[in-house]
């Protein structure tokens, strides 16, 4: 009898679970969800719908392709009979990013995620607290702060430079000098950028360009490893652990480095912060304004947040403060690193563009040791044409993030530029969406549309910023910064875009000034991207290497 209980309990729990499975994968994408009309390719997977070939593409390639054929939103099918939601239409992105920023916030999932990495700062809030720690933060990023930090930047741009320049000149004492020492740049650049957002940012040396031994970088570095490469399986796991919680609690290698480099970051970034805070109190007690503070980012946001003007309630709590600092980490590190490596590759494989920008840099530097100074001074940095025409064409070419996901918190409509007919045979300019929806806005896409950008949009040109067709104007209204979405827009957008685009001139213009770079083999090496967070490089067939940018280096001679 028990037996009979048991297979009956059996064949009804079967029942229901395949009940509930055709519910999610069937009936709900194809004729319940708001989006079920609109146009998408085809699922590949009942389960896994078209997330193994999104994996599989290089980074906003896929997506590029759906919309091109589609037009500029389409719907496709990502795990479990999710539907999601895809955008290149400049109209209904501003709807969301400039418009209705709050009613579309990051999924429940990925605020999951974030929160274990980053804490509750800046990436994580939502709504009245992303608004009270923002305003708090904004001081901190304003120019004239910013410009502060260049010889930060410059500084630690010289200190990698040295070590390539010793790797050159090592080289051509070997026994059979080739003129140029090959070695992967990458590791430098995140060497540097890890170094400048440690000082400028926080205010403290992590000193990896000379070691590797400081812990709370060393932590920081184990984290972004541990991330490693989206795959099927982590995103599945992220779903099976967000329905069943007690599945994170399984001891695994990614969760154990994970809470081991939370745990020193905790103990370290209290350490910082405990010292800002108590500098920052004692400076205020004294009321001398004669005695300025530290001009790190931290410093500055502890000194914004203690202002005695600011309410109790709109202050960030100890946590929220902390939780910045490892948000300016990933954000300052990861980003600018990365765009700065796509520059030297772009570079090598265009000579006469880093001939042309070399000869820019030296004349500016010329011109700064005339006047007595060490190194080009901010406001002219800022301001070298050519500089600023490579910078923005690697941020719309090779934007480190192809894309950016939201959710929706209420049912809305999101209009867009081209009409489309229902299955009824009406015609709509708008899109219906559900609390519930995800959404992927493709910047990939918009940096490289045709319409946008004009026929060579899939080519490398920073001539094109000295001539921007009127469709450029017309067509990214509402951009933050250089006709991109690169660094969002709305009150979303990147806090420390002037930042990031003043680093990355900084570190560029050192390294091209004294070195020479070329591709590393003579055919021309076959890199591609893969998103590690963003889009870092691999060499075609050398995968099991990990990211990488090995490149032939040479020094520059003073005749050039």
């Amino acid at each position: 009898m028990p037996d009979s209980r048991f297979a009956q309990f059996g064949i009804y729990a079967s029942i229901l679970l395949a009940s509930y499975a055709f519910y999610k994968l069937y009936i709900t994408p194809y004729y319940l969800s708001s989006i079920r009309h609109l146009p998408g390719p085809p699922r590949k997977s009942i389960i896994l719908g078209n997330l193994p070939e999104i994996v599989a593409a290089e980074p906003g390639i896929l997506q590029k392709e759906w919309l091109d054929k589609y037009g500029g939103y389409a719907r496709y099918h990502f795990m479990f009979g999710v539907s999601r939601l895809l955008l290149s239409d400049v109209k209904a992105v501003n709807h969301i990013l400039l418009s209705n920023p709050y009613s579309y916030p990051k999924p429940n999932a990925l605020r999951g995620e974030l929160a274990k990495i980053l804490g509750k700062g800046l990436l994580f809030a939502e709504g009245d607290d992303h608004k009270r720690q923002r305003k708090i933060m904004t001081p901190a990023f304003t120019w004239p702060h910013v410009r502060e930090l260049t010889p930060v930047f410059q500084a630690k741009a010289r200190i990698m430079l040295s070590q390539w320049l010793d790797a050159v000149a090592t080289e051509a004492e070997s026994a059979e000098p080739k003129g140029y020492a090959i070695f992967d740049v990458s590791l430098g650049l995140n060497r540097c950028t890890l170094d400048v957002i440690g000082k400028a940012g926080l205010g403290y040396e992590f000193g990896s360009l000379e070691n590797d031994d400081n812990a709370l970088a060393k932590s920081f570095q184990s984290m972004t490893k541990s991330l490693g490469e989206p795959s099927v399986l982590s995103f599945a796991m992220m779903f099976v652990v967000r329905a069943l919680p007690f599945l994170a609690l399984i001891p695994n290698k990614r969760v154990e480095v994970m809470r081991e480099s939370m745990r020193i970051r905790a103990r370290e970034s209290r350490k910082i912060f405990d010292e800002k805070k108590k500098v920052e109190q004692e400076r205020m007690e004294k009321s001398d304004s004669s005695v300025k503070g530290a001009r790190d980012l931290m410093s500055l946001l502890v000194r914004s947040n203690l202002d005695s003007s600011l309410k109790a309630r709109d202050r960030m709590d100890d946590d929220e403060v902390m939780s910045q600092m490892t948000t300016f980490l990933l954000a300052g590190q990861e980003t600018t690193s990365t765009a700065a490596t796509w520059t030297l590759l772009r570079l090598a494989q265009n000579p006469e563009i880093q001939t042309r920008l070399r000869a820019e840099i030296v004349e500016a530097q010329a011109e700064a040791e005339r006047q007595g100074l060490a190194e080009i001074e901010p406001e002219t940095l800022e301001k070298l044409p050519y500089l600023d025409a490579i910078c923005k064409e690697i941020m719309r070419f090779d934007s480190p993030v192809s894309g950016t996901i939201r959710g929706v918190a209420k049912e809305d409509h999101i209009p867009v530029s081209t009409p489309y007919r229902l299955p009824n045979g009406e015609m709509t300019d708008t899109i219906h969406v559900m609390p519930g929806q995800s959404i992927f806005m493709s910047i990939y896409t918009i940096n490289r549309n045709e319409t946008i950008w004009g026929p060579d949009a899939s080519k490398f040109n920073p001539d094109r910023w000295f001539n921007l067709p009127e469709s450029v104007a017309d067509g990214t209204k509402g951009f933050l910064w250089a006709h991109q979405l690169s660094f969002l827009s709305g009150s979303r957008a990147c806090i420390g875009w002037r930042f990031a685009v003043l680093e990355l001139k900084a570190i560029i213009s050192v390294a091209i000034q004294h070195c020479s770079f070329a591709e590393r083999d003579e055919g021309g090496t076959e890199i591609y991207a893969r998103s590690f967070l963003v889009s870092k490089p691999l060499v075609r067939g050398e995968a099991k290497a990990g990211t990488q940018l090995p490149l032939r280096v040479s020094r520059v001679q003073k005749a050039q």
